[in-house]
């Protein structure tokens, strides 16, 4: 499991958060951060997006056009962080996708690559 990518630790709090608000259903959004550096400092929600208990669907004519956007999260209201094949469709256009699971601790997500490989993903101060 080779990756250099980070994650500020603000940044996955939220997105732990953001997915305990959201049970029972999934929650959804974008990651945002530097691609050279691959360092995720921030996660765009995006308006219109619905989220239920087995799928989360983001209205792709509202995401900003932006170079900043490297990849999405998503979670898992039950305990695994695998992605569906429905993710690993979603996952083809990103450099880094994470999904959280229950409980959503720190440490409760899967990073995986463009092609649905899991990778690692340091979390940083």
């Amino acid at each position: 499991m080779v990756s250099n990518w980070k994650i500020k630790e603000r940044t996955i709090l939220s997105i732990m958060e953001l997915s305990k608000s959201a049970m029972p259903n999934e929650f959804s959004g974008l990651l945002v951060g530097d691609p050279d550096s691959r360092v995720i400092n921030d996660i765009y929600i995006i308006p219109a997006t619905v989220n239920g208990p087995a799928s989360s669907t983001i209205r792709q004519d509202l995401v900003p056009l932006s170079f900043s956007i490297v990849g999405s999260v998503h979670s898992h209201p039950q305990q695994s962080s695998l992605p569906s094949s429905a993710d690993m469709r979603f996952f083809q256009s990103k450099y880094i996708n994470i999904i959280s699971h229950f409980p959503f601790n720190k440490y409760d997500f899967s990073a995986y690559n463009s092609k649905g490989q899991n990778i690692a993903l340091e979390i940083i101060p």
